[in-house]
């Protein structure tokens, strides 16, 4: 799910099955995605948005991911 506070910043987060696998292991469980995003630039129907995201995966050994993101919009 994505919330818009305002026209320039959202939230985000979801909940889904969680994969990972690293040196031939693998393991499932819970996968979550949070995150918030800002609109630096617009132009009409164009703009381009930088955000951040954590999405943890809950398994035996839980993985914790963390990434920036970035977007362009064209309509």
């Amino acid at each position: 799910m994505q919330y818009w506070t305002s026209d320039k910043l959202y939230v985000e987060g979801g909940a889904g099955m969680g994969l990972w696998n690293a040196d031939g292991d693998s393991e499932r469980g819970l996968g979550l995605i949070l995150g918030a995003g800002y609109t630096v630039w617009n132009r009409g129907k164009h703009n381009l948005q930088v955000g951040v995201e954590y999405a943890p995966v809950f398994t035996e050994n839980a993985v914790h991911n963390f990434g920036i993101t970035f977007g362009y919009q064209l309509f």
